[in-house]
């Protein structure tokens, strides 16, 4: 597993390794289910409200990030929808 902390790092070997997690596999294996670059942008995007967050309950942390990655999808549909993209629900 390659990634920026060092192989020393126990908690990051064991928490944040996708090969412990085979649900997260492809088809046959041979790929991720997920876009790492996507995942890696969504989470710097998610930083820039690391101080708003801090302080709050997990209710109203939960309900904060549900409502801002709605938020973030609807500006993204529309920017998608104007460029031509073929929007499809899955």
């Amino acid at each position: 597993f390659k990634c920026k902390h060092s192989e020393e790092d126990l908690f990051c070997q064991s928490n944040c390794n996708p090969s412990t997690y085979p649900e997260l596999l492809g088809e046959n294996g041979k790929a991720w289910f997920f876009n790492s670059s996507v995942a890696e942008q969504t989470n710097t995007w998610l930083g820039g409200y690391q101080s708003i967050c801090r302080e709050m309950t997990a209710h109203r942390f939960n309900f904060f990030l549900d409502e801002m990655i709605r938020h973030r999808n609807v500006i993204t549909k529309k920017k998608l929808a104007k460029e031509g993209s073929q929007l499809k629900m899955w």
